[in-house]
């Protein structure tokens, strides 16, 4: 099925109503909310504590959002803790972007993970759930939530509710908490990987730091926050807005996607992005395009011929890395990863038989019952 209205696919938690993806009722449900009145909750609960020395810690990665949510929180008078989990795979524009916060009057807490077990976690990522950011998912939901408590803080800001702005359980896309009980199950980096199974398979020796969940008990007691709760999350206007404060953009458009402002911090983003498309039937162009018919800034028929061209695309390069860079990195060959390509195919929505191996390229064909 394809959403009647932003061409959405059924194939990911995304569930439809009449021909329409949850994404679309939930953004059609935001001409209903008093966002006055949200903007004034958002004020309460962040309010200037002179007995501590941060009110909140923020997850930044140097792209758009991150520092959109470290600006939005400024405004209200708080101190924040800007904390980078790096696993060592950031773009130039990335660690630009990054710096930038300091600017803004910012402290930040750069954590360097080291490169050659952040290798060889992308690595194992990529085999065993094809997901070479299955690393930073894990450590950046894992690493925010201990440091958070070791430093006696309370309240962590994120960005937008991604089952809100992407479709999901109206459970989990109508709250401003973030419900670690059922998040970090379904959603939360692990991916249904066990964690010590996965140490035992390759003999690895991982820091608790990043790697240990919280008791339930104790992570309860810090408060995760939906910056998109209360104010009218776009991620294209959150680019506009944080331009004026010194972001800065690609100077092309990123593979694989219609804009050069997002996902632009991390060189992996693009074998991402790729699996996500050979899972679902959906990359990066497909999710942009569907975020842009909603808010009607392109029409329908744009939006076929953009995903037609650009969602899928083989990474053969990424923000000026090629592919045969990061394999290298992270030990694998360019004819292994094309087998974990195939491997991972869904193969109900592509079609097999149609489906050809060119010079090393691998751009699987979907069936005619998910094409636009």
């Amino acid at each position: 099925m394809i959403c009647k209205n932003c061409l959405t696919l059924n194939t990911s938690s995304n569930f439809f109503l009449n021909g329409t993806c949850s994404a679309c009722l939930n953004f059609n449900q935001r001409k209903n909310i008093d966002w006055d009145l949200r903007e004034k909750k958002f004020n309460t609960i962040f309010k200037k504590n002179i007995n501590f020395d941060y009110d909140c810690v923020i997850p930044v990665s140097g792209g758009k959002d991150s520092t959109y949510q470290v600006i939005k929180l400024l405004e209200t008078g708080c101190k924040p803790l800007a904390v980078c989990v790096n696993t060592g795979h950031m773009s130039k524009i990335g660690k630009i972007n990054l710096e930038n916060l300091r600017s803004l009057g910012v402290e930040l807490l750069n954590i360097q993970f080291s490169k050659q077990l952040s290798n060889e976690l992308s690595r194992i990522g990529l085999i065993e759930t094809g997901d070479i950011e299955w690393i930073e998912n894990m450590a950046i939901n894992c690493g925010i939530t201990n440091i958070t408590k070791k430093l006696k803080i309370n309240k962590i800001l994120w960005g937008e509710n991604s089952q809100n702005e992407y479709g999901g359980p109206s459970n989990l896309s109508e709250s401003y908490l973030l419900n670690y009980k059922i998040w970090l199950k379904k959603f939360g980096g692990q991916l249904n990987l066990d964690i010590k199974k996965i140490s035992q398979k390759y003999k690895l020796k991982l820091p608790k730091l990043f790697f240990n969940y919280l008791p339930y008990n104790e992570i309860k007691k810090i408060k995760s926050i939906y910056l998109g709760y209360f104010f009218k999350w776009d991620g294209f206007e959150n680019y506009n807005f944080v331009k004026k404060y010194g972001f800065r953009s690609s100077t092309q458009r990123v593979r694989g996607s219609i804009l050069k402002y997002e996902n632009i911090d991390n060189y992996h983003d693009g074998i991402h992005d790729y699996f996500r498309f050979l899972k679902i039937g959906m990359g990066r162009t497909h999710d942009q395009v569907s975020r842009l018919i909603r808010r009607k800034k392109i029409s329908k028929v744009k939006g076929v011929e953009l995903i037609k061209k650009y969602d899928g695309e083989f990474p053969d390069e990424y923000l000026g890395v090629k592919l045969e860079t990061i394999l290298k990195e992270i030990n694998l060959t360019k004819k292994q990863f094309i087998k974990l390509c195939v491997k991972y195919t869904n193969w109900e929505i592509f079609d097999k038989k149609n489906t050809l191996i060119r010079q090393n390229i691998f751009r699987p064909k979907l069936k005619s019952k998910f094409m636009l």
